[in-house]
């Protein structure tokens, strides 16, 4: 079977593909490309299927208990709906096929692991969890609930040194001289430069990353981004800045949590990582949850915890990042950042926008 490299979104596993792919046709996407993956002249992507395969067993009714039924499924639905290795324009149903093509041999001597439902072995092992897991033995939602009605700043629910493990896979740095934007709904009359920056502390009001009180800078990747984000009204004046960083920077990307590659850290975290597969993307919803009119300040407190803690984080004294960045919900495939401290940032000119037009796409509330 033939795959090419624009058939998985995982790093590690596209550069292999190009690394040992030929020219020819792909199976599962039917198109042609530089970097044809061949199962049956080359096994280098096995070992690493492998690695992922034997960390689950198949589900039997008579020997195991009925609450691994219900987080049992078929082994192509945890690659698709958890693990990331795939395009999104592979289907699931395409999946299955892949992996008894890349791993042959572990098809023959298990055909029960690709073809009934499995699950996760150390999902349901507490002692594990403890140590290991994200949240321990504890959901989002019950973090979401102790975090903002029971004990507010020193939740026992989730592990930070585990959280800090998957925060270094995301570290990503900017230069000096990168530019970025921040839009503010204003009068006919352009905002100065100098009133662009974050609200003085004292006005600092409770949003996704800070709370109240506590001065952050938010800035968006495009004009566009920020113009979505004020939620501007038809025919809004908008003053947008455009702010020059000062210095590197490092931030933590919380837009690549479903990204990490398993395939980058030691072998030995690999089943780590697959236990904390569905909550990391419990906070990656999070970050991109839609912010609405109804939202009570209490709604960002979960995130809030979140990102006082990645300002925490100190290696040799120094601060490890100095922002995070996330998703844009109002503007899809845009990002936003939330820096720490506002003067990494000078606003060096300001343009004032009219806001002409907007464009509403309704669908059925769920």
């Amino acid at each position: 079977m033939n795959f090419c490299e624009n058939c998985f979104a995982d790093e590690t596993l596209k550069s292999i593909v190009q690394a040992v792919g030929k020219p020819g046709k792909c199976d599962l996407c039917n198109q042609n490309a530089d970097y044809v993956y061949d199962t049956e002249s080359n096994d280098t992507l096995t070992a690493y299927f492998e690695q992922i395969l034997r960390l689950y067993q198949p589900y039997d009714e008579k020997k195991d208990c009925k609450e691994f039924r219900h987080k049992a499924h078929l082994m192509q639905h945890f690659i698709y709906e958890n693990w990331h290795l795939f395009s999104e324009n592979i289907r699931e149903d395409q999946i299955i096929e892949a992996l008894i093509a890349i791993c042959p041999d572990m098809y023959e001597n298990n055909m029960d692991l690709f073809n009934r439902a499995v699950y996760l072995r150390r999902r349901f092992d507490s002692k594990y969890l403890m140590n290991h897991g994200l949240l321990r033995t504890k959901t989002w939602e019950d973090f979401n609930k102790n975090i903002t009605r029971i004990n507010r700043f020193h939740s026992n629910y989730i592990n930070l040194d585990i959280l800090q493990k998957y925060l270094t896979y995301l570290k990503v740095r900017y230069t000096k001289g990168t530019p970025f934007y921040r839009s503010r709904i204003s009068g006919p009359q352009k905002i100065s430069p100098e009133r662009m920056g974050a609200p003085p502390a004292e006005k600092a009001v409770d949003s996704r990353v800070s709370a109240s009180g506590i001065q952050c800078l938010y800035l968006g990747d495009s004009e566009d981004t920020t113009l979505y984000e004020v939620r501007a009204a038809k025919y809004d004046f908008v003053s947008v800045g455009k702010f020059i960083l000062k210095e590197n920077i490092s931030v933590a990307d919380l837009t690549r949590i479903k990204d990490i590659s398993p395939f980058i850290m030691p072998e030995s975290d690999i089943e780590e990582f697959a236990v904390n597969l569905e909550q990391l993307e419990k906070l990656d919803g999070a970050m991109g949850k839609p912010v609405r009119h109804s939202d009570s300040a209490l709604d960002y407190v979960p995130t809030q915890y979140i990102a006082d803690f990645i300002k925490s984080i100190t290696i040799n004294g120094q601060q490890m990042f100095q922002g995070i960045k996330y998703r844009s919900v109002m503007n899809s495939g845009g990002f936003n950042l939330a820096i720490f401290e506002p003067s990494l940032f000078k606003c060096n000119e300001v343009s004032l926008k009219q806001i002409n037009e907007i464009h509403y796409e309704i669908g059925q509330a769920k």
